[in-house]
């Protein structure tokens, strides 16, 4: 029934079911809903800006964990092209698409702009939200591109960071040390 409408609700359950075909392996199916939702939403006037970004980037973002960087890293550059020309507040969802485009570019052989892009996005995570298991995930990704670059204290500190924000977001799973 969602095909049909284009409401807010329907385009969430599209991309609600393209999730679902994500996580079934189902890779072109999802692109496809995902487009789908995408071009739903651009005729939607009370949707966020930033959910409309993000609804465009996820196609891409699909192909990313399909392992098909070469194709979803133009999507997603694109995105985060436009994002930074509209003036949107470069949030948690910017850096969510951010990450995936650092994953396609450490993965297509940049670990230079792997490591621009993560740099980026740790420094938006900090000041928007300082205590996020998403935020760990950058960091580590962050320190395994600077030791392929061979810059193992930037490395080193990257990951010092990431294990502070998994004991601040988990106690319960710290090494045993103490916390305040």
């Amino acid at each position: 029934y969602f095909r049909a409408d284009n409401s807010a609700d329907a385009i969430e359950g599209l991309q609600m079911l393209a999730s679902a075909q994500i996580r079934n392996g189902e890779i072109d199916a999802a692109i496809a809903t995902s487009r789908e939702a995408a071009a739903k939403a651009a005729n939607v006037p009370e949707l966020d800006p930033s959910e409309l970004m993000y609804l465009r980037a996820y196609p891409a973002m699909a192909l990313t964990v399909a392992g098909r960087y070469a194709e979803g890293a133009p999507e997603l550059d694109a995105v985060l092209q436009d994002w930074r020309a509209s003036g949107l507040a470069q949030g948690t969802v910017y850096a969510r698409i951010a990450n995936n485009l650092a994953v396609a570019k450490f993965s297509l052989g940049d670990p230079v702009g792997a490591e621009r892009v993560l740099t980026e996005i740790t420094t938006i995570q900090q000041k928007v939200n300082p205590v996020r298991g998403e935020n760990a995930i950058a960091l580590r990704n962050l320190a395994m591109v600077r030791i392929q670059l061979g810059i193992y204290d930037g490395a080193a500190l990257a990951l010092l960071d990431a294990q502070k924000l998994d004991e601040a977001t988990f106690p319960e799973k710290s090494l045993g040390r103490a916390t305040a």
